[in-house]
């Protein structure tokens, strides 16, 4: 390049370029670079790695990052669901099936964790959490792709590695299954219902409750919770 008046023309820096009967060098883009002084244009940056302007070489990704295009000024972080263990890529590598990674940026396969018991990812694209198994249904390993329907007479809340038969609930982690208190029952083997005022269920374990719901009591009497019929009450109440 040359200014008016100049006697000669002058070098552009590398980082810069000029085209011909330039009279000044202008930086290279973000994302484009020239390695040499006395350039008459610039490279574009190649997949995996990424320039700011006036750049005389492209800067490869690091680990956890990717530039997925030629031409890149920048390298996004992998998102979650994700990961990428080596520099200079393209592309991050999912979490497989079973498993999830709830962070982004990651750099090891060992960032991709394994579904607890009661949940599952189907997706091999990488996901981010993973899903509870609904009412009905049990995943009883951990790294579940799916949920397995419970057996006839057999039933759980959802998010639960087992199911549980009628009159009785499941256990918190998953443990064991528990049979209904007195006064309480269940269908399905989820959760324990307590019995409605004016019916009761007399033992552990059961699957209804009995006796005729009383709505409404005579003056002098009332209806004790879980217990059948009206009651007097009590002296001075």
């Amino acid at each position: 390049y040359s200014s008016s008046g100049s006697a000669a023309c002058s070098v552009c820096a590398a980082g810069t370029y000029s085209p011909s009967g330039s009279s000044s060098c202008s930086a290279c883009m973000a994302g484009f670079y020239s390695l040499s002084a006395g350039s008459a244009g610039c490279s574009v940056c190649a997949a995996g790695t990424y320039s700011s302007s006036g750049s005389a070489s492209c800067s490869v990704c690091i680990a956890g990052t990717y530039s997925p295009s030629a031409g890149s000024s920048s390298c996004p972080m992998c998102v979650a669901g994700s990961y990428n263990s080596a520099s200079g890529q393209a592309v991050c590598t999912s979490c497989p099936a079973g498993t999830f990674n709830a962070n982004s940026g990651s750099t090891s396969s060992s960032s991709c964790s394994l579904c607890a018991i009661g949940t599952y990812n189907p997706s091999a694209l990488g996901a981010s959490t993973c899903s509870s198994c609904p009412a009905g249904k049990y995943a009883a390993t951990v790294g579940s792709t799916t949920c397995t329907d419970c057996a006839s007479r057999l039933g759980s809340p959802g998010g639960s590695g087992i199911c549980c038969p009628d009159g009785s609930y499941i256990l918190p982690s998953s443990s064991g299954c528990l049979q209904c208190n007195i006064n309480s029952y269940s269908v399905g083997g989820a959760v324990c219902s307590s019995c409605a005022a004016g019916t009761y269920a007399t033992l552990t374990g059961s699957t209804a409750c009995t006796g005729q719901v009383v709505s409404t009591c005579p003056a002098g009497s009332g209806i004790v919770f879980n217990q059948f019929g009206c009651y007097l009450c009590a002296i001075n109440t």
